[in-house]
């Protein structure tokens, strides 16, 4: 199995592009905060799924920094179990539960322990998950992705905090590179949904072939 992890700052167009890629046949997706993660969560654990969602929703209304970091935490498990059960021959998420819990877990830590917690939570996750033999990385300015926000305003969701967010994912980029891990960079400012979801599809497409 082939996995293709798509990951980048809010509002880069993640979620869209792997969308995109469901109807392909040989390619199975999933989509690590969205509906999608809802269902097959209840499927697990139908009553504490429904309370962890209105939990990381009140967290991020009230400024409840851990409470919601735990709630997106345990948001992993969905992906744990398919990651495990599936064997289509090409595994596509739109986030990668490495990388972008490395780089999240900066704003849902309480001040000072981020330097403390990031080492072994690194150690844990590289236990639990392995990761993607790719990831696409969609590069979106913080300005553009502000821009571009038609939801409810995140924890992170200012322009400080997306810049740093940014930083810390070029970080775990060129991490992945010296792993020898491809990393598939797509500008997404000026380009369209279509050109970039187009660009995606190919590499997909490619490794079908």
């Amino acid at each position: 199995m082939y996995k293709l992890s798509v990951v980048g700052i809010d509002n880069c167009g993640k979620t869209s592009v792997v969308r995109s890629l469901d109807q392909i046949e040989g390619v199975e997706v999933i989509h690590a905060t969205t509906d999608r993660t809802r269902r097959d969560y209840e499927r697990i654990m139908p009553i504490s799924s429904r309370i962890m969602g209105e939990l990381a929703r009140r967290g991020e209304s009230f400024n409840l920094k851990s409470v919601t970091g735990l709630m997106y935490l345990l948001h992993l498990i969905p992906y744990y179990v398919q990651d495990r059960r599936d064997s289509s021959p090409v595994f596509v998420s739109d986030r990668d539960p490495i990388v972008d819990t490395m780089c999240y877990s900066d704003f849902y830590l309480p001040k000072g322990l981020p330097r403390l917690v990031r080492p072994p939570l690194r150690r844990i996750l590289e236990g639990s998950f392995s990761y993607p033999d790719a990831f696409c990385y969609l590069e979106v300015s913080p300005e553009v992705s502000i821009r571009r926000n038609d939801k409810p305003p995140q924890l992170h969701d200012t322009l400080d905090r997306l810049r740093k967010l940014r930083d810390l994912f070029e970080e775990e980029m060129s991490l992945a590179e010296s792993k020898g891990i491809p990393v598939i960079r797509i500008e997404t400012d000026q380009r369209s949904l279509e050109e970039v979801t187009a660009e995606v599809r190919t590499h997909v497409e490619e490794v079908l072939n």
